[in-house]
């Protein structure tokens, strides 16, 4: 299973322990963008990446009513994923850009600033959290964007380059405040965890010690 609430829905569904606790993990990215790390802009761009899937669409309308009316005016929500076209007549105001569904995602994760992963719904771990992770991002999200990587990140990212809270409130001040100052787009101290912890070698590693 991916983590530990997982291990705990296998015992309580089959009433004996996963073999294993192996997280969901990506390919290193390649990086063949570089440049978009260090463009400035006027504007801070907070990514959203998901496909038209209830969870998502479930977590982008609570951002867009409960978080986005209290946000600073130098910001551009960029959304990425197929079928969210669908959200153009409800997603109105100026500072949304939905993109659709596109070829590749890396370019906008590297010129993002930081993602944003505003999900209450599903299961396991989530893909577009490894995946910002993979690209040293500044992540805000809540609890269930973050299950079964929270544990895994040190202390000194913990609250200070990546985010963990449900409450409206506090995304408003942590996104107002990240508006103001200077956001490193690729940090380092991310990327190591991730490629300790959630790269595909990682992933290899513990399949192999799995299987003897």
């Amino acid at each position: 299973v991916f983590n530990k609430r997982d291990a705990m829905l296998y015992k309580k569904h089959y009433n004996k322990q996963p073999d294993a606790i192996i997280p969901i993990s990506t390919p290193v990215p390649t990086f063949d963008d570089l440049p978009s790390y260090y463009e400035k802009s006027d504007k801070k761009h907070f990514l959203f990446v998901g496909s038209k899937y209830y969870p998502n669409i479930l977590g982008i309308k609570w951002f867009y009513e409960n978080v986005l009316p209290e946000l600073n005016d130098n910001i551009v929500i960029d959304i990425v994923g197929r079928g969210t076209e669908v959200l153009k007549n409800e997603l109105t105001d100026s500072r949304i850009i939905i993109h659709g569904g596109v070829d590749s995602l890396s370019k906008y994760y590297m010129h993002a600033d930081l993602v944003i992963v505003p999900l209450f719904d599903g299961g396991g771990m989530k893909t577009k959290t490894v995946e910002a992770l993979s690209y040293g991002k500044v992540i805000v999200s809540t609890d269930e964007g973050m299950q079964g990587f929270w544990e895994e990140l040190d202390s000194n990212i913990q609250g200070n380059i990546v985010f963990n809270t449900n409450d409206p409130t506090e995304w408003i001040g942590i996104l107002n405040n990240l508006s103001k100052v200077e956001i490193n787009r690729f940090n380092e101290s991310v990327f190591n965890v991730y490629k300790k912890r959630f790269s595909l070698e990682a992933t290899k590693k513990s399949m192999w010690n799995l299987l003897g």
